[in-house]
């Protein structure tokens, strides 16, 4: 039997589905009887992000389904973790809204869903299997891929709140990525930069970069970003991110937030903590849970969160804290290193309160 957390909000016209299979064996078969009985329910998924090891059913599942649903298949770092997790996120429509698949060059690279009064667009399948020999090259490409779904829904680039920038080597390429970043924000003007991932991942068909986003635009929609008190703002020291983006609905008395960009980085955007790991990890979630209470929310809203950990060590810490604490929030994991190479942990989540 299949270990599922679901979390789930309602909308006037849908409610989202955020369906959490921790890190484990899943077969095929598995994962085929539960995408059916998500169809029997109407549920439509829009993501599903595949977590394993490079010796995982993870493979074996991105290969097989990523045709049929935008899939996205990280894998461990260096660990040779059998195990496997997957995250759908998906949309049961509740006034006659639906989810369309976009495909680009014949490949499945995300999909979008309409209601009366909004579009929300989601790039999550991997796109080009073009084999590149330098990586600015091959970042450019992700943002043409970005601009050219944005266009094909009316969308601009600041209709974006939420970005995930995973790169095979993220110590050698995050500063190029910066570079290419900070030219398309330059050319389309964007000033209240969206919530961002920058880790490491090893991703298919030898690929050195992916760029996965969610955009949204219509009436009743407030985006707006979020400062931490703990931390520095990140453009105050290099990369263009925000810690928190909120999604205010103001028709639906919903409130959804994204966090990212937790890890021990200070006021002063100084790496702090690097030689406690315990310490380490307890800073982060502190990170995480003062930004849930800036707006009036815990870690029970959390309906979704990826934990990044250099090695099994750090991930203890994680693992005692959590249990310790008794949190119930769902995670997936990823063995791998973080933005900087004197960094241990970070956590991304998003929560969701109805008012």
């Amino acid at each position: 039997m299949i270990d599922i957390v679901k979390r789930s909000v309602r909308y006037a016209e849908y409610v989202e589905h955020y369906i959490t299979i921790p890190r484990g064996v899943l077969s095929k078969e598995e994962f085929a009887r539960m995408l059916q009985e998500l169809e029997d329910e109407r549920i439509q998924v829009m993501r599903a992000d595949f977590f394993g090891g490079a010796a995982s059913d993870a493979v074996v599942l991105y290969e097989h389904f990523h045709k049929s649903i935008p899939s996205l298949l990280l894998s461990d770092s260096e660990a040779q973790d059998t195990t496997m997790g997957v995250c759908l996120y998906g949309v049961q429509s509740l006034a006659g809204g639906e989810v369309v698949y976009h495909t680009r060059d014949n490949v499945l690279v995300g999909a979008s869903f309409s209601a009366s009064d909004r579009t929300i667009v989601v790039r999550s399948g991997m796109g080009s299997k073009m084999q590149y020999t330098d990586f600015e090259q091959e970042a450019y490409e992700e943002y043409r891929i970005i601009s050219n779904m944005l266009q094909d829904y009316s969308l601009e680039p600041r209709h974006i709140y939420r970005y995930w920038n995973y790169m095979s080597d993220i110590v050698r390429y995050y500063q190029p990525f910066n570079t290419v970043r900070n030219e398309y924000y330059d050319r389309h003007t964007i000033r209240d930069y969206p919530a961002a991932t920058g880790i490491e991942a090893q991703l298919p068909n030898t690929k050195n970069i992916f760029i996965g986003f969610e955009a949204i635009t219509g009436d009743g929609v407030g985006i707006r970003t979020v400062s931490s008190d703990m931390q520095s703002d990140a453009w105050t020291y290099g990369p263009r991110f925000s810690r928190a983006v909120v999604l205010d609905f103001k028709h639906d008395n919903v409130k959804k937030i994204y966090i990212s960009g937790t890890s021990t980085i200070d006021l002063y955007g100084k790496s702090i903590l690097q030689d406690e790991p315990e310490k380490n990890v307890a800073y982060v979630i502190a990170s995480v849970e003062h930004l849930l209470e800036k707006e009036q929310l815990n870690t029970n809203n959390i309906v979704s969160a990826y934990v990044y950990a250099v090695d099994d060590m750090v991930l203890g810490f994680f693992e005692a804290l959590y249990r310790t604490r008794g949190y119930t929030f769902p995670y997936l994991v990823l063995r791998t290193p973080i933005c900087r190479n004197d960094l241990l942990f970070e956590v991304e989540c998003i929560a969701i309160s109805n008012s």
